[in-house]
């Protein structure tokens, strides 16, 4: 997972998004994982596959659990901000561990700073750096 990031972070696209598809297959489609490859798909401009995963977890979430924060990430990263903060309630709300969060998101926290509505939820979720 960390790979995957790190290619992101690194603006090395097509590793990213390969890395990410080998955690997906070996995953067999955790929903933690699909939601970091439609990050690093949206950060890559894939949009449409980054969407495409992103509905696929609201799918499932009708079904089975989805850490709310999959969607959150997914949501972000596509510009469907009123999406994402409604992910990061329902992190509040399903009690999702800091860890799960820093795990998908950590390096690109600092990129929801803009939007001073995430500075409550992050608070509440007692995220390092919005405490």
């Amino acid at each position: 997972m960390s790979l995957t990031q790190a290619y992101g972070r690194l603006g090395d696209h097509d590793r990213a998004v390969h890395t990410g598809q080998q955690l997906v297959d070996q995953a067999q489609r955790a929903p933690l994982f699909v939601g970091l490859l439609a990050n690093v798909l949206a950060r890559a401009g894939r949009v449409a596959e980054a969407a495409s995963l992103l509905q696929e977890l609201e799918q499932r979430s009708q079904t089975e659990y989805v850490i709310p924060s999959s969607l959150l990430g997914a949501a972000w990263f596509l510009g469907k901000h009123e999406k994402a903060l409604a992910a990061a309630d329902l992190c509040i709300a399903d009690r999702t561990a800091p860890f799960s969060l820093l795990a998908t998101l950590g390096p690109y926290l600092e990129e929801f700073e803009g939007d001073a509505r995430f500075a409550a939820p992050f608070r509440a979720m007692q995220l390092p750096g919005w405490t």
